[in-house]
């Protein structure tokens, strides 16, 4: 019977999985992640609105999720919302969905329920967390910014962050969404890892499944550092694919030229050219 490419992995370095997986339980904190996070705690704090923005696969969603399921259920509750290419009354059926409402027909009565259900839940604060809110369109930006006025004080009902990528601040600054950029009361980019920084999550990856002395030879942690740019997203799946080439070759090392491979096959994920 031939071996899995789980009993490979194990015979090779006693690896309980495959390291870089999806299926990590820790959460990496390197410094830039770290300062992003205690930022965003403080600003969700004073009930600002705001956004978290960064390069595609920096982490920022795994960081205001990280804040999210940290948030006191007794003093917030949080909303998140993915679907950003939906228009304005399909953004606002959706985050009926999420409040556990069903959303009438029209959309006066749809505002009308979604403000009395705000009311509902004081003192609890809810936070609207919307994803890949780069793509969402002029009007359903605009409809979040409606929902904000019917308070007849100063204070925000709820609270708003806005994910995306590095086109988000631009796409806020354009003159059609000035009224919601006026309310912005922060803007938090997390940016990549240094190269110290990229060593150390390789490490920690690779122990968090049992391998505590690296496969990789120290040229091969050099290029897959150097070719990802600090990256979680590009480092994990290059690593990967370095060690799937490595196994095929029933390799201990995985080397510079399994790293090259692996970078030529997924050539796209490499912001920087090795």
């Amino acid at each position: 019977m031939k071996p899995t490419f789980e009993t490979h992995l194990k015979t090779l370095w006693g690896a309980a999985a495959m390291p870089f997986a999806k299926t990590a339980t820790q959460i990496h904190r390197w410094e830039g992640f770290q300062n992003a996070e205690a930022s965003l705690n403080r600003l969700l704090a004073l009930r600002l609105w705001g956004m978290v923005h960064g390069l595609n696969g920096v982490g920022k969603s795994q960081l205001v999720h990280t804040v999210a399921e940290a948030l006191p259920e007794k003093v917030y509750r949080p909303i998140r919302l993915s679907h950003s290419t939906l228009g304005a009354s399909d953004l606002l059926r959706t985050l009926c969905h999420a409040l556990e409402i069903q959303p009438a027909f029209r959309r006066s009565d749809i505002v009308e329920q979604i403000g009395r259900h705000w009311l509902k839940l004081a003192p609890v604060f809810p936070v609207i967390l919307l994803d890949e809110a780069q793509n969402l369109h002029s009007q359903a930006l605009e409809e979040l910014r409606l929902l904000s006025c019917a308070g007849l004080d100063a204070r925000n009902l709820f609270g708003l962050v806005l994910i995306g990528d590095a086109h988000l601040l631009p796409r806020l600054q354009m003159g059609i969404n000035h009224a919601l950029l006026q309310r912005m009361g922060f803007q938090i980019e997390l940016r990549p890892m240094d190269a110290e920084q990229s060593k150390d999550y390789v490490a920690t990856r690779l122990q968090e499944v049992g391998i505590h002395s690296s496969p990789f030879e120290e040229a091969a942690t050099e290029l897959l550092i150097r070719a990802t740019a600090g990256i979680p997203r590009c480092i994990n799946l290059i690593a990967q694919t370095a060690i799937q080439n490595a196994v095929e070759s029933s390799s201990r090392l995985v080397t510079s030229q399994h790293v090259q491979k692996a970078i030529e096959h997924l050539h796209w994920l490499t912001p920087r050219s090795p």
